[in-house]
């Protein structure tokens, strides 16, 4: 049975979510950015781990993922650093189908750059695109090649693929 959630991940987060927040538009689903929730649930999460510590932190986090992956017909984003830690990977992984929004280097380097991050976080984040590339690859259920795509049209390539993967898994 198909899973009637979407979650995606990609390089920078910027671009992702703008992406995503249209595809949920576009396919009339339900938009969730995990790292929004976090911020309005959790209100002050370094006061959190503070207080509490991180393990209790990590805890009130994969609550919000688990909640929010079983509502149905809900695209999610979600920061793949989040995905690096099991029970948040499984849980996603068991709900929604997985999306990598994928871009080369190059264009990585140029969205970073558009983002306003500073010159030190836009060297330490073109050092490990690399590796952060090939985690995002290694987990996603589907891979979006999008290159100089615009929005409308990796939009449009990545419902084909979500079609295409479903039709061989029948």
């Amino acid at each position: 049975m198909p899973k009637t959630n979407l979650c995606i991940i990609g390089l920078p987060k910027q671009f992702t979510d703008t992406v995503s927040k249209a595809m949920a538009e576009q396919m009339e689903m339900f938009y969730a950015n995990i790292d929004d929730l976090f911020t309005y649930e959790l209100i002050d999460s370094a006061h959190i781990e503070e207080v509490c510590g991180l393990e209790y932190l990590h805890k009130e986090e994969y609550s919000i993922v688990k909640r929010i992956c079983t509502y149905d017909n809900t695209l999610i984003f979600i920061d793949y650093a989040l995905l690096n830690r099991p029970e948040i990977l499984k849980v996603v992984s068991d709900n929604c189908l997985l999306l990598f929004l994928s871009v080369n280097k190059d264009r990585y380097i140029t969205l970073l750059d558009r983002s306003g991050l500073g010159d030190t976080m836009i060297t330490i984040n073109q050092d490990v695109f690399d590796d952060r590339d090939s985690i995002c690859r290694s987990i996603a259920d589907i891979i979006v090649e999008c290159e100089e795509l615009s929005e409308v049209d990796i939009i449009e390539k990545t419902i084909k693929q979500i079609i295409s993967y479903y039709s061989l898994k029948n």
